[in-house]
């Protein structure tokens, strides 16, 4: 939390692995987040959700939103606006954010509203389908099997609609 948290907007913060490992305390994950934004007010609430193989990134993209319904029901207790809400992701964390932002209802489902926007940091699984019809490493296999109606459910591109979030994708 800022020092004084007031109204203060929120960042989610879903970790990277594989859809298989990390860790929400992980310094990498949070460290130069928390320098850099609680000095300007914001809060940082930073995740863990189920990995592989007890969940599939459908049930951990449920995980996500069920965390920011959370959040945002939390928000008040904390000094944060829960209507101010920015979900950020980390290679499969953003992958995770990313198919929220492209279906906002698959969020509803579990509970949340509609937040300001999506960060996605890293994120090369835009395209599920794609990734899977071409060369691959072998974690995708793990993570999204065989089933192109899978790909299609899991693919933040094939799953855009109209209700669509603002989305910001970073590649470094």
């Amino acid at each position: 939390l800022p020092a004084k948290p007031l109204h203060a907007p929120i960042l989610l913060m879903v970790h990277g692995g594989a859809w298989r490992l990390g860790d929400k305390q992980a310094a990498a994950v949070v460290d130069n987040k928390i320098a850099r934004w609680l000095p300007k007010g914001f809060i940082l609430v930073s995740i863990n959700y189920r990995l592989l193989p007890e969940a599939t990134p459908l049930q951990q993209a449920e995980d996500v939103a069920r965390a920011l319904a959370f959040t945002q029901q939390q928000a008040a207790s904390w000094g944060g606006d829960g209507n101010k809400i920015i979900l950020i992701g980390h290679s499969a964390g953003a992958h995770l954010v990313s198919l929220l932002a492209a279906k906002p209802a698959l969020a509803g489902q579990q509970g949340a509203t509609p937040w300001l926007g999506t960060v996605a940091l890293d994120s090369a699984a835009l395209d599920v389908a794609q990734i899977m019809q071409q060369p691959h490493a072998r974690f995708y296999n793990q993570a999204f099997g065989t089933q192109p109606a899978y790909w299609a459910a899991t693919s933040p591109l094939q799953q855009l609609d109209r209700s669509a979030t603002p989305l910001l994708a970073v590649c470094s």
